[in-house]
């Protein structure tokens, strides 16, 4: 049963997006608001994070009725090492469609248009994560797909996250259930605080920093089974843009680490204002990597960032986070391959560096 673009009717079709994304935030404000509002936190991308990463060359399909967008699914072009093989693949996300325009299995239309985009470019997988546990509406949606079409899709491994509440007040309000506002009130004190003293030696990337942090982060992924490579010119977009943010640890005129994050707003019953750690890197000594990282969490909460969040992955500092008050959350996100050629191992990697979209 083939999943390519199928004639459509009623005025709907599938074309490449073109727009500035206010339409595509607007529309995943709207149908994941009301498709998972109160039952788990999830991501929500204003228009200036899709323009900072659809605007590069993403694989976009989009349905169309009319002139109006009514659904999304995206890929962005990576570069994925697995043990000595590079390979190219795509970091899909952003699978939306109106409800209104679910009859006529739109999805599935969206889906089989990605997948022709994908072999067009001759990417290896695409990556994606799939947000909450095995009730919600996300994981059996795609459960369903994966059993109708197992060459398409395949579950590899669950993740979580780590968290870091700069704003109890505010979290609390937007916690999903009751036990977890509870808590976070009564454990706001503590989880607010950042223990390591500001230091020395701790300022905004500079360009002329990102030589530096390529070979930092070069060195933290080679002893990972699975990482994301990162050209010069893609790792310069990464760490300095209209909603990404990077500081460096800097000693005797070398930067010794760095960290980078990205803006947006993660909903609950309520949005609260947070932001993600993309990329971090040190190099051998990794002295010094707390205070960077409480650094980063005075700074956030000077910006008015309420909470901040970190894939639990190899590639993060486990020992600097627990320092400055993250906590670890249960393993609720799992990473699928999408589209995976047949020549492709996918052994789960016991370490792997890679990012959430």
């Amino acid at each position: 049963m083939g999943l390519g673009p199928r004639p459509m009717v009623s005025g709907l079709a599938i074309r490449d997006y073109a727009g500035d994304c206010e339409d595509v935030a607007a529309l995943g404000q709207k149908v994941w608001t009301a498709t998972y509002g109160n039952t788990m936190w999830f991501p929500l991308w204003d228009a200036a994070f899709l323009r900072w990463q659809i605007g590069g060359g993403a694989l976009a399909p989009a349905l169309y009725d009319g002139d109006r967008l009514v659904g999304t699914f995206f890929s962005l072009p990576h570069k994925l090492r697995i043990g000595s093989q590079t390979l190219p693949v795509g970091l899909a996300s952003w699978c939306t469609v109106d409800p209104a325009h679910r009859a006529g299995r739109s999805a599935l239309r969206l889906i089989g248009a990605l997948r022709e985009r994908h072999a067009a470019h001759g990417l290896a997988l695409s990556l994606g994560v799939i947000s909450g546990d095995r009730a919600s509406v996300a994981h059996q949606f795609w459960s369903r797909y994966a059993q109708s079409f197992p060459q398409n899709l395949r579950f590899l491994f669950c993740f979580g996250l780590w968290v870091k509440v700069l704003d109890p007040a505010r979290v609390a309000a937007a916690g999903v259930s009751a036990f977890e506002r509870l808590g976070v009130r009564v454990a706001g004190p503590l989880l607010r605080g950042i223990p390591s003293r500001p230091t020395t030696g701790v300022r905004p990337y500079a360009p002329g920093d990102l030589p530096r942090c390529a070979d930092l982060l070069a060195a933290s992924t080679a002893r990972c089974n699975w990482a994301l490579q990162w050209p010069v010119a893609r790792l310069a977009a990464q760490l300095n843009s209209a909603v990404s943010q990077t500081f460096v640890l800097e000693s005797g005129g070398s930067v010794q680490a760095f960290v980078n994050i990205h803006r947006l707003s993660f909903q609950g019953r309520s949005p609260v204002r947070a932001a993600m750690i993309d990329l971090w890197a040190t190099d051998a000594r990794g002295a010094g990597s707390a205070r960077l990282i409480g650094h980063l969490c005075q700074a956030l909460r000077r910006d008015g960032v309420e909470l901040v969040l970190a894939m639990r992955a190899h590639g993060m500092p486990a020992p600097a986070l627990l320092a400055n008050g993250f906590v670890p959350q249960p393993a609720h996100h799992h990473v699928v391959a999408l589209f995976p050629r047949d020549d492709v191992a996918l052994i789960e990697p016991k370490t792997w560096h890679l990012i959430m979209r």
